[in-house]
């Protein structure tokens, strides 16, 4: 079992984020079928989940992401961590990749449909690189998937 970062809560494998007490934000958002294996996404449907972001989090488990449907730019404020920001197109590739973005940012990208937030070098390790295909479907329609399941 892995543990979460910044927290002594192990976590399970039917859904990663359920005993991780710093990622409880998280775990109450639907998950987000990506066509990367190495990364679980959630998305930010509601005003305080796009509001609020990663902010003031502790710490997100390696693999973790949240994904912003429809966003262009992203602030970092109150942010405990530095983030890498991968900007979608309206395909769900990669646009660009902001590595290691501190707190306190405010950050754009003009052609953006969608941003997904990961801790700063989870995009290395997942293969995040521009063109790469992240989601299965366009942002703003990435439907909710059990955790697990894989595009089809």
């Amino acid at each position: 079992m892995r543990r979460c970062a910044g927290s002594a809560s192990a976590l399970s494998a039917a859904d990663p984020l359920a005993p991780c007490l710093p990622c409880r934000r998280l775990r109450r958002l639907p998950s987000v079928e990506t066509a990367l294996p190495r990364l679980d996404l959630r998305r930010a449907d509601g005003y305080w989940a796009r509001l609020l972001g990663l902010a003031g989090l502790r710490a997100v488990p390696r693999g973790q992401g949240l994904l912003l449907p429809g966003t262009r730019s992203v602030h970092t404020f109150g942010m405990r961590f530095a983030l890498d920001l991968v900007w979608l197109d309206g395909e769900g590739r990669v646009l660009r990749v902001d590595r290691a973005v501190g707190p306190g940012q405010l950050v754009r990208c003009a052609g953006a449909s969608g941003v997904v937030e990961v801790v700063a070098g989870e995009s290395v390790v997942a293969g995040l690189v521009a063109g790469a295909r992240v989601l299965c479907s366009a942002p703003a329609s990435s439907r909710a998937v059990p955790p697990g399941e894989s595009c089809s």
